[in-house]
């Protein structure tokens, strides 16, 4: 599922290794990074392991632990994971017996190097009253530079997803397009087979799409809006201190680093068309 890769958007072992104040180490000895992610409705298939080495700055890839026997914990059961095959470091439950539902909440356990890794987090609701101000725009095919030029001054049409935010919370928003072999706006932009784009943490309750930011194709789109659960907005804001004031990022994995939260979602939809 695309939108789980988009959750955070962030390398949490290279935020730990930049910070003044990670936790003590001995030299020699590693500490490890959770990104785990679960889905209102959705199967456990976004668990990555990875490992921080605090005293190793030659490491030109990420270290991933592909050998961990990893369980969520849901109301006295336990569910084991299994290594995924397209993704070393990654961890997820094969079993249909196990259901990912808003306000119920999960624990994640692991061992390394001797010690209980654990962490929990409760899975918030969908968001609220989630609706998008109209469901297809119409925009002319780019030939020619003129005609990008003429474009980029004259099209200022957005696409406004909305949603109730009363508290103040954090959402985030995935846009994807559909189509298998979708059609560039701009016949001279190389684009991925499919474009998507994921925006950043906001706390308003309206995310404007805009031509060539959040879309560049024809065709059927898809705008999920997620809601943010605490652990992810405490790592969020962590992040958004004065550089010259760095803390460590927030994390919410005992005898570990990294973050174990929980998200949902819902969706509405646009066609894009040639005009």
């Amino acid at each position: 599922m695309i939108a789980k890769k988009y959750a955070i958007g962030l390398s949490l072992l290279t935020i730990f290794s930049a910070c003044e104040e990670v936790p003590e180490f001995q030299e020699g000895e590693s500490a490890p990074v959770v990104q785990a992610y679960l889905y209102a409705g959705e199967p456990v298939d976004d668990v990555r392991l990875t490992e921080l080495v605090p005293f190793v700055s030659d490491v030109e890839e990420v270290p991933v632990i592909t050998d961990a026997e990893i369980t969520i914990v849901f109301e006295g059961n336990r569910y084991s994971l299994s290594p995924a095959s397209e993704l070393e470091g990654t961890y997820s439950y094969e079993g249909d017996d196990l259901t990912i539902a808003s306000g119920n909440t999960y624990g994640l356990e692991f061992t390394y190097q001797g010690e209980l890794a654990t962490a929990e987090t409760t899975v918030p609701f969908p968001p609220e009253e989630t609706q998008i101000s109209q469901s297809e725009i119409s925009v002319p095919q780019i030939l020619t530079r003129r005609d990008l030029l003429q474009i980029r001054d004259s099209f200022s049409e957005t696409i406004d997803v909305t949603w109730n935010n009363d508290e103040g919370e954090y959402y985030y928003v995935l846009i994807e397009n559909l189509e298998e072999n979708p059609e560039a706006i701009d016949v001279n932009n190389s684009l991925p087979r499919q474009f998507s784009f994921v925006s950043e943490p906001t706390q308003e309750n309206i995310f404007s799409l805009r031509l060539f930011v959040h879309y560049q194709q024809y065709g059927l789109h898809r705008a999920r809006l997620f809601r943010v659960n605490e652990e992810y907005a405490n790592l969020y804001e962590s992040l958004e201190q004065d550089s010259r004031n760095l803390n460590e990022p927030f994390s919410n994995v005992r005898n570990g680093l990294g973050i174990f939260t929980g998200f949902a979602y819902n969706e509405v939809y646009f066609e894009v068309k040639k005009r």
